[in-house]
This record gives C-alpha cells, sequence and structure tokens, in this order.
C-alpha cells in the first residue's frame, strides 16, 4: 500500500485523538511509523493498524475501516491537485478509475488501487462495484461516506454483496449509495 495512505491514517489519528493515541497504536502493533507518501508497504502493516485501532477504541475491524476510511477522504482527496475537476461527489465516484486511479498510477509505479466500477440507477442512487486483493472494502464504504460529507451530502450504503461474507466465493462487493 502506498505510504500516503499511512500518512493519511497518521493524520487522521493525531486530528481526532492525538499524538498520544498514534504513537499508542504503533507501539502496540509493533510499528515504527515512517512511511515515506512515496512508498510502497506492505498490506499488513495497514491491517496491523486498524486491528490495534480497533482493539484500543473497542470496535468491530468492519467499523475500523469505515471510520478511519471516513477520516481519510478529506486528507486523500485534498492531496489531488485537480480535485475541482469534481462538482458532485457522484462525479468524483465515476472517476476513480478513470481520472484519479489513473494518476495515482502515474505517479506510483507499484500502486494497486482498487478497481471501481460505478454507474447511476437513478438521479437519487449510484450502483458500485468495488474489487481489491486487499478485500478492504469496508474501508472503500468509509471513504464513500466521507465522499459524501465532503460534498455536504448525507449517503446510506447498502452492501448487497460483499467479498469477505463466509462461505461465498466472490471477486467483488456490489453496493447500493444513495442520499439518506
Amino acid at each position: 500500500m502506498q505510504g500516503l495512505f499511512f500518512n493519511a491514517i497518521e493524520e487522521a489519528v493525531v486530528t481526532g485523538y492525538g499524538y498520544a493515541a498514534w504513537d499508542g497504536l504503533l507501539a502496540e502493533a509493533g510499528l515504527d511509523g515512517t512511511w515515506t507518501s512515496s512508498g510502497t508497504y506492505a498490506d499488513q502493516e495497514v491491517m496491523a493498524l486498524v486491528q490495534q485501532a480497533a482493539a484500543v477504541f473497542g470496535l468491530s475491524i468492519q467499523d475500523t475501516l469505515i471510520a478511519v476510511g471516513r477520516q481519510l477522504f478529506i486528507p486523500l482527496f485534498a492531496r489531488y491537485p485537480a480535485q475541482h475537476e469534481f462538482r458532485t461527489p457522484e462525479d468524483l465516484l465515476m472517476g476513480l478509475d478513470t481520472v484519479i486511479h489513473v494518476e495515482v498510477r502515474k505517479a506510483f509505479d507499484e500502486a494497486t488501487p482498487p478497481r471501481f466500477d460505478v454507474e447511476r440507477i437513478d438521479n437519487a442512487s449510484l450502483l458500485v462495484r468495488y474489487a481489491s486483493e486487499r478485500q478492504l472494502c469496508w474501508l472503500a464504504v468509509g471513504l464513500i461516506l466521507g465522499c459524501g460529507d465532503a460534498f455536504g451530502r448525507k449517503w446510506e450504503i447498502d452492501h448487497v454483496e460483499c467479498v469477505t461474507d463466509e462461505g461465498v466465493e466472490r471477486r467483488s462487493c456490489l453496493m447500493v449509495v444513495r442520499d439518506a
């Protein structure tokens, strides 16, 4: 995973809970926290942070990933130089693969961003298919909710199909995003 993501997680934790909480999470997870934004790091490191945060804050892994994703949206989006291209959160979601992730791949040779296929169902809802070898769909749910927040929209997400469902073999998640 790109170091930029770890830097944004640090920013979100420090903003929400302070440096002592961040240092405690790093210590408990056995991580040193020295990630550069342009570096590529093991996915296990982000999961170690998430697992430790879940334990410390008394949340499920799913709820922790959603909370982290929601907090991460603004710092990540602020780093995107052409953010003004998107007038609505729907535009942004529909441009993830065709605009944003194209730029991510240009900037970071080793980047493997998730795949988002987004289509409009009607004026009030989107169908989102998420696919990633990382299976961090609940982080994606949080990022989508954070996207809505950034544009002043309250969204609800129905996670219709999930790669993490036990006993079911899936390669992608299916979500419906609509105004709450």
